[in-house]
């Protein structure tokens, strides 16, 4: 293991001694880079881990201005050395998500988007260099984009419109790796520019298909593919057609007779499209899958067992027949005195932090990293059930799991008081953790924020919920947070007219806007049962200005009149 980290080194100092980039050593060296990335598959976390202390992405992003300044088409003794940067970069970034993170602080993603922005490369990409070079620079992009950090620096940098004309072009590979990029840039208000205009998802699900027959097709394995379409599927606009296109049986297949992170992806893209109430019902008749996700449940392999669970947990609607079972709970007489911590592990030094702090001034905390035994699952509903409070601590990472999800809409559908602390600097949560969290106020504790402040600030909104000095019972969660959270309105007078509003299914939401003569509305709504219709009223309730803004730019209402036809519908339910 040394003689790789020594060799690595040897390479790194080397090229930092070149007066030029262009030359015939700077291309041996970065081929021997490359070699070592193919020879020593299972020392790729050791070799990222000295590339990232040695700085290699300033050398990697020194080099290529340099031969960008020369032109890289030029001539061979620019484009050469090029291209064997580009193939280091494109094989390291995937390897490391630090050195991906390093990669991004240096200027690398303006200069890759530059390249697809010029007009003579996408007029000549069929060209063999050309095409390379476009590649390696979606591709580079896309791993540099799992890194969370990063995807502000895609925002600032106007990606979106960079990427989006490559979904139309005609070459698959471009066109299903800007799908993939597109999928951890975006935000939910903006989904719909993935959609179906340019056939990607069926594309990519085709050629899911040839993968798992070949190997490998077009470059890209069945895990990769499975990968790319479970984030996808984070959004509602394109669960539907990940469904529609015939993704299910595929997912089957792969658990079934997949590698472990196969079977484990598949089973996140049938947990993350189950949250959709329409597919869910059609899984639940689907007897191959839930066997498959049965058997897979108990899987030597705890991340695979993890995840065929959760998507067991939503196909089946547990949280919904819990929530029946625990009515006792939100009623009162049951034992609701902690502070849940529900978080994406990305974040958990900080939220340690957070929790011993809370410790040490008499609060309860309920944090996975010291208290899951036996299931998984198990272990999340009894947390909930039994706070006080929830702090949902929100980055696009959690908005991208199916666990986090689980854990969240399972604090909504028990009513359960919800904090939101905010992990990630400049990120604000959209689609189904927007509406969970609604326009409630917030904590910071992001990068570089002031902990001491915010942690006060926390403490403070928590109001005394889940200190020890409150005994082992509580009146329940919802007269306890009655004075600031926006669940405790969820009970209340004209309770009848609420719980029979909570009982409607997205066909109840349909026939009503019908009546009200919103049938333009329809497909705005489309994903709406009656819980979720609820919660954007309490919203309109607790922030007026914030919940009209949302109807015309992130739900889409066309017209003033609509809103108005909206908002007289809603008054007639007598809430």
């Amino acid at each position: 293991m040394g003689d790789i980290q020594e060799e690595i080194r040897e390479i790194l100092n080397s090229l930092k001694g070149l007066e030029s980039f262009a030359c015939d050593e700077c291309m041996e060296l970065m081929k021997q880079l490359c070699s070592v990335y193919w020879e020593h598959e299972e020392s790729r976390g050791v070799i990222c881990d000295v590339l990232t202390d040695e700085n290699s992405e300033e050398i990697f992003m020194k080099a290529l201005l340099e031969l960008s300044g020369k032109g890289l088409m030029k001539d061979n003794s620019v484009w050469f050395p090029a291209y064997y940067v580009l193939n280091a970069v494109w094989n390291f970034s995937d390897a490391s998500l630090q050195l991906a993170k390093a990669l991004g602080k240096v200027g690398l993603i303006k200069y890759l988007l530059t390249i697809l922005k010029h007009e003579p490369y996408r007029e000549r990409f069929k060209q063999q260099n050309v095409h390379y070079l476009l590649k390696a620079s979606l591709s580079i992009l896309h791993n540099v984009a799992k890194a969370p950090a990063n995807r502000q620096l895609f925002r600032s940098e106007n990606a979106m419109e960079t990427v989006i004309p490559y979904m139309s072009i005609k070459d698959n590979f471009l066109k299903v790796v800007a799908i993939m990029l597109l999928g951890y840039i975006i935000d939910e208000s903006e989904a719909e520019l993935i959609m179906d205009k340019s056939n990607a998802i069926s594309i990519m699900v085709g050629m899911l298909n040839k993968a798992i027959e070949n190997g490998r097709y077009k470059g890209f394995t069945a895990e990769e593919l499975t990968e790319a379409l479970s984030l996808i599927a984070t959004s509602e606009k394109n669960k539907q057609k990940i469904h529609d296109e015939g993704a299910v049986p595929i997912m089957v297949q792969l658990m079934r007779s997949g590698k472990s992170k196969e079977q484990r992806f598949a089973a996140k893209v049938v947990w993350q499209i189950s949250f959709d109430e329409e597919i869910r019902t059609v899984l639940q008749k689907d007897e191959e899958l839930l066997q498959q996700l049965e058997e897979l449940s108990s899987s030597q392999d705890k991340d695979v067992a993890a995840v065929a669970e959760g998507a067991l947990w939503v196909i089946n609607n547990k949280g919904s027949e819990k929530s029946r079972q625990n009515q006792a709970v939100k009623d009162g007489g049951a034992c609701t005195n902690h502070i849940m911590i529900s978080y994406q592990w990305d974040y958990q030094a900080v939220l340690i932090q957070v929790k011993d702090r809370l410790k040490s001034q008499g609060f309860r905390v309920w944090m996975d990293v010291e208290q899951m035994e036996g299931s998984t699952l198990q272990a999340m509903a009894e947390a909930v059930e039994n706070a006080a409070v929830v702090l949902v601590c929100c980055s696009q990472k959690y908005k991208e799991s199916p666990s986090c999800r689980t854990e969240a809409e399972y604090t909504f559908q028990l009513h359960k008081p919800v904090i939101p602390l905010m992990m990630e600097r400049k990120y604000r949560p959209d689609g189904w953790l927007g509406i969970i969290v609604g326009a409630k106020l917030w904590m910071d504790f992001g990068t570089n924020t002031n902990f001491e402040q915010n942690f006060n600030k926390l403490v403070k909104e928590l109001h005394g919920r889940g200190r020890d000095s409150e005994g082992d019972t509580m009146d329940g969660p919802v007269k306890a947070a009655a004075s600031s959270s926006l669940s405790a309105t969820l009970v209340q007078p004209r309770g009848a007219a609420i719980e029979k509003l909570q009982a409607w299914g997205s066909t109840d939401v349909a026939r009503w806007l019908t009546e009200s003569g919103l049938e333009s509305c329809l497909a705005l709504f489309s994903s709406y049962d009656g819980r979720l219709l609820l919660r954007l009223l309490e919203i309109r309730k607790e922030s007026p200005e914030f919940f009209f803004r949302s109807l015309k730019r992130d739900m889409g209402f066309s017209s003033m009149r609509e809103i108005l036809i909206f908002v007289d519908a809603v008054e007639k339910l007598e809430l």
